[in-house]
């Protein structure tokens, strides 16, 4: 298992702020925010959109999800950290339901990813032929903008907390609310359960390269 920090550093990625189930390769996101409070959002446009390329637009929609052999993520200490205690790519919350403090561990695991393998000429061509054709169009939504060239997904998010709390109930309820997700309940150890919830449909983080780069 590895951190979140060492997981970004290594495989060059960003954790996502929202998620949904249709973001692609070649998707725009920009820097909002200052140096103490910066965080990635959507543009909502992707490259071959922006050209009006509709046939790569639907191939980069696409691409195909595969198993990836990284280790499972630790993200205990940044999940204990934020007050909302938010999981983006579940869009679940779990504030007013779960205390941090008695939350023992959170990680994901079963990665999976999606990547511009077999697509990095065809971004390339796209972004240079928008800047030979509306340079205005590059330079105001794509050459200073981040646009993504890998997606990763868990095959399964787990949280680990206390027995012996009052909201369990709680929890649970907002669990299986999850759309498509299979909820597994492991009671075994006597002083904590752990909470396994599989769901792949949304990412987690993605890896990204400024437009004027590509």
């Amino acid at each position: 298992m590895i951190s979140r920090k060492e997981f970004e550093r290594q495989y060059s990625t960003e954790l996502l702020p929202s998620s949904m189930a249709n973001y692609s390769i070649g998707d725009i996101w920009d820097w909002k925010g200052f140096i103490f409070n910066r965080n990635l959002a959507p543009e909502n446009a992707n490259v071959a959109e922006l050209q009006g390329d509709e046939e790569l637009l639907k191939k980069l929609q696409s691409i195909a999800l595969y198993d990836a052999n990284l280790p499972d993520i630790d993200m205990t200490d940044d999940f204990k950290a934020d007050s909302s205690l938010s999981i983006p790519s579940l869009h679940l919350n779990l504030k007013g339901s779960l205390d941090k403090d008695v939350v023992e561990g959170f990680h994901f695991s079963s990665i999976q990813g999606k990547n511009a393998i077999g697509f990095n000429s065809l971004i390339s061509s796209v972004i240079e032929n928008l800047k030979k054709t509306n340079f205005d169009k590059y330079d105001k939504k794509v050459r200073n903008f981040e646009v993504v060239t890998g997606l990763f997904y868990a095959g399964s998010v787990n949280i680990v907390v206390k027995k012996e709390i009052s909201t369990l109930a709680e929890i649970e309820a907002k669990l299986k609310a999850i759309p498509d997700a299979k909820i597994n309940v492991d009671t075994a150890d006597s002083k904590t359960i752990k909470y396994t919830i599989s769901n792949s449909k949304c990412p987690f983080a993605a890896q990204f390269k400024t437009g004027r780069d590509i």
